[in-house]
């Protein structure tokens, strides 16, 4: 009998072929849920690394920026330190709006003074170790200072730290402490660096911001941290932020109890309600990794779009070249 005629052989293809395409099911979803996998465990990865307390930073100086000139920094920055932790400071706590307890060292000034500044830190930093410098700084101006440890740093309790979203209220609690305590009479600067730029920065945009408060000062805040976290997990994981983001944005708000893209928008909703007196500094640091100069370029673009302050662009690559943005 002609084959195509044959029953038995157009049986035994067709079942061939429905195990091939069993097989390739198999495999497809055997690699899908490989992928599937592969990206959760890449954002709990990230989530822990990022979001809950880091009482160390986990990063080597030395792969960021030139050792010869940390040395030389070094050489102001530690004796600043230390000859902070030697003087009449006073430490001080209060109570966060969900029951945590906040710490700061308040440090006033040789004369009495109408002006006070209120000092927040960087991302695992601390009050009494990265920012004794520019609590030495203000100090010879003539301000009192407060020291503070945000939430989940330094002395202050907590487990999840809050990109500014949570911090913000918490340093509103900062101003409201100064003003209880010295009845309004107290000219208040807000100042932060980094991550603590980016809480004041947020913080200025409450619309009943206490009017004792006259200036703010941001000094290099990130501009989301959806930026910072896409941009560690290129730099290294090699991923994109989808989905991986997506699934960290589901840790943060089941463990730490805010969504993290609400740190995106908040960032740039809460700048367009802030006072006038808001002073955006943008720092620069010899970084020896290969830049980004487009990335950067855009991010130094959104900062100044957002701040009628900010005047001067400037961007300088590995080799030392300037340029203006």
């Amino acid at each position: 009998m002609h084959p195509r005629f044959d029953r038995r052989s157009n049986t035994d293809e067709k079942e061939a072929a429905m195990s091939l395409l069993a097989i390739g099911a198999a495999v497809a979803g055997t690699a899908l849920l490989g992928a599937a996998a592969g990206f959760t465990a890449a954002a709990y990865t990230l989530f822990n690394r990022t979001i809950p307390r880091q009482d160390q930073l986990r990063v080597d100086i030395g792969e960021m920026a030139d050792m010869d000139k940390w040395e030389e920094y070094k050489k102001f920055i530690v004796p600043n330190r230390e000859w902070l932790e030697k003087q009449p400071l006073e430490h001080v706590t209060i109570t966060s709006r969900d029951g945590l307890r906040l710490c700061a060292e308040y440090f006033p000034a040789d004369t009495p003074s109408d002006r006070l500044a209120i000092i927040n830190h960087g991302y695992t930093g601390c009050g009494m170790r990265d920012s004794t410098s520019i609590s030495v700084f203000f100090h010879r101006l003539g301000y009192d200072c407060l020291i503070v440890d945000h939430r989940a740093h330094g002395n202050s309790e907590g487990k999840y730290i809050g990109f500014g979203i949570i911090d913000r209220y918490d340093c509103k609690s900062w101003i409201n402490y100064v003003d209880t305590r010295f009845n309004r009479s107290k000219k208040i600067v807000l100042f932060g660096v980094s991550m603590g730029g980016s809480i004041v920065l947020m913080t200025s945009g409450f619309t009943d911001l206490s009017a004792s408060v006259k200036a703010v000062v941001a000094d290099c805040a990130f501009t989301t941290p959806y930026d910072v976290f896409a941009h560690i997990l290129k730099r290294d994981y090699h991923l994109p932020p989808f989905p991986v983001m997506n699934i960290s944005e589901a840790l943060c708000r089941k463990m730490a109890g805010y969504p993290l893209t609400a740190a995106q928008r908040m960032h740039f909703y809460t700048i367009k309600f802030s006072p006038p007196q808001v002073l955006c500094v943008g720092t620069g640091v010899y970084v020896k990794q290969e830049l980004d100069l487009g990335k950067l370029k855009e991010a130094v673009y959104k900062a100044y779009q957002m701040y009628e302050t900010m005047r001067l662009r400037f961007i300088e690559d590995e080799d030392g070249t300037m340029y203006h943005a």
